[in-house]
């Protein structure tokens, strides 16, 4: 039991640093309460079940490759500088488009699919524990993503409560400050997975 409520632990701790999925998290439910941003951090939770499963079915090998990784750092650094700009861009306190339910979902997965820090950390895990049974790593993903579903929730729970508590122009400050860190964090990415392709070659 100690060594479940370890990976209970450690999907809480992979899951609180402030990551692209995290900022639109507490984007929705700053505008728009709990449900719509918990069903983004569920959307990144299914992001999490997608990679142990190409994982537990051959391709850690093949993720492992640094090329593979720098690809997705391009297309994921892509992605978020134009999600972070655009959002920024259409931003009004009158008129804000947002996704339905399952739309959130799956702004929430493609999140966490093209965050190469989730790629790492999974198979950072996946490393660790490949020794021991299939049924361990099972029960080891199984923990990992309660624990991942738990700040998700817990999140959601926060910044919907708290939004209550901010006035229109600090929100709207807020929204356009998460957007362009959105953008920020695409660029560093771009970055990283450009510079492997100069500077390896």
């Amino acid at each position: 039991m100690e060594s479940w409520f370890h990976f209970l632990l450690l999907g809480l701790a992979l899951s609180t640093p402030v990551g692209p999925a995290n900022l639109e998290m507490i984007k929705l439910g700053m505008n728009r309460g709990f449900y719509l941003s918990w069903l983004v951090g569920l959307g990144d939770v299914f992001s999490n079940l997608f990679f142990m499963l190409i994982l537990l079915y051959g391709l850690s090998d093949w993720l492992a490759h640094e090329w593979v990784r720098a690809i997705f750092s391009i297309i994921g650094g892509l992605f978020l500088i134009q999600l972070g700009l655009r959002s920024n861009m259409t931003i009004s306190l009158l008129s804000v488009s947002f996704p339905d339910p399952v739309s959130a979902m799956m702004k929430g997965f493609c999140l966490g699919l093209i965050n190469p820090s989730d790629l790492l950390s999974w198979l950072g895990i996946y490393s660790s524990i490949s020794q021991q049974s299939i049924d361990f790593i099972w029960s080891a993903f199984a923990w990992l993503l309660l624990g991942s579903c738990l700040w998700n929730s817990l999140l959601s729970f926060a910044v919907s409560h708290c939004r209550h508590f901010v006035k229109p122009t600090l929100l709207q400050i807020f929204m356009r400050g998460a957007s362009l860190l959105l953008a920020v964090y695409g660029a560093s990415f771009l970055i990283r997975g450009v510079s492997h392709f100069i500077f390896s070659g």
